[in-house]
C-alpha cells in the first residue's frame, strides 16, 4: 500500500493508538485509539490488525483509514498480541496465555483461534508459505500453519537467538545474542553464518537480506547468500525494527522513523 502504519503511546494509562504516513513522507495521520499498549500490527484486507497488551482482545482491528478499534480476536490473556504477522489470509501471532508463551492462528475474515505451539520460549516468530517459526528451550522450531506436530530446525542454547524471519528457502535468524547472522534450510541441516556484528533486526526481499547494526550505527545491504555487504546509511541511532518493500528500507531509531533508499 502507499502507507506505513504505526503504534503510539497516548501518554496516560493503557491506551495506544494507530498512525500512518504516506510513504513519501508526507505529513501524518493520527486513525483512532487503541484499548492498550500496541506491541505490534499489520495490514491487510482493508483493516490494520493490533496485536494489544492490557487490553480488552490480544487483537484489535480498525479500518485503514481510521475509527474506532474493535476486539477482533480471544482468548485475551492480556499480555499477548506479540509479533503479529499475516499471509493475507491468516493471522498470526505469539501471547502469554494460561502461564505459558504460545503461537496462535485467526483467520482474517474472523472465526475461531487456533494453538499452533505452547511453551514458546520468546514471543518472536516468522512465517513462509507454509510454516511458522518460532523458539522453544533448545532451539529454532517450525510447525505448519495448519497446525500438527512441531519441528526442531537447529538446536541452540536458551535465550541465545534473538531473531528471525523466513521464506521458502529456509529461516535467517540472529545467535549470540545478535554476534551473528545465520540461515538453516531445513530441518537438522548445519547453520551457515552471513554476517557478524552487533545485529539489531534483519529483514529480507526475495533476492537480498538486510540488518541493522548497533555498534556501527549502519545499515547494510547483501544478497541471501552472504558475501560482500553494501553500506545503506549510518551514523544514526541503532535501527531496532527495520522493514522493507521495492523500493526502500524503513527503521525506527529513538523516536524517529526513517527511510533509506535501496
Amino acid at each position: 500500500g502507499s502507507y506505513l502504519y504505526y503504534g503510539r503511546w497516548q501518554g496516560t494509562g493503557y491506551t495506544g493508538g494507530i498512525s500512518r504516513v504516506h510513504r513519501c513522507g508526507e505529513p501524518t495521520e493520527y486513525l483512532g485509539s487503541v484499548d492498550g499498549f500496541v506491541l505490534s500490527l499489520t495490514v491487510t484486507g482493508g483493516y490494520v490488525f493490533i496485536g494489544v497488551q492490557f487490553g480488552a482482545a490480544p487483537i484489535q482491528r480498525m479500518p485503514v483509514t481510521g475509527g474506532a478499534a474493535e476486539p477482533f480476536a480471544a482468548p485475551g490473556s492480556g499480555k499477548g498480541g506479540s509479533h503479529l504477522l499475516t499471509d493475507g489470509t491468516t493471522l498470526f501471532w505469539s501471547e502469554f496465555y494460561g502461564g505459558e508463551q504460545r503461537v496462535f492462528s485467526m483467520p482474517v475474515s474472523g472465526g475461531p483461534t487456533s494453538t499452533l505451539a505452547h511453551y514458546a520460549k520468546s514471543p518472536t516468530i516468522a512465517i513462509d508459505t507454509t510454516y511458522v517459526y518460532f523458539f522453544q528451550n533448545d532451539g529454532l522450531y517450525r510447525v505448519a500453519k495448519t497446525g500438527g506436530a512441531a519441528e526442531l530446525m537447529v538446536a541452540h542454547e536458551p535465550l541465545d537467538i534473538d531473531a528471525v524471519v523466513a521464506d521458502d528457502t529456509g529461516a535467517y535468524y540472529l545467535g549470540g545474542h545478535g554476534a551473528e547472522l545465520l540461515h538453516v534450510a531445513f530441518p537438522g541441516a548445519p547453520p551457515s553464518q552471513l554476517a557478524a556484528g552487533q545485529i539489531a533486526d534483519i529483514a529480507i526481499t526475495p533476492s537480498h537480506l538486510y540488518r541493522s547494526d548497533s555498534q556501527l550505527r549502519a545499515l547494510y545491504e547483501s544478497n541471501k547468500q552472504g558475501g560482500d555487504e553494501t553500506l545503506l546509511a549510518s551514523n544514526f541511532d541503532a535501527m531496532h525494527q527495520i522493514s522493507v518493500d521495492a523500493s526502500s528500507v524503513y527503521g525506527l531509531s529513538g523516536t524517529a522513523l526513517w527511510k533509506v533508499d535501496r
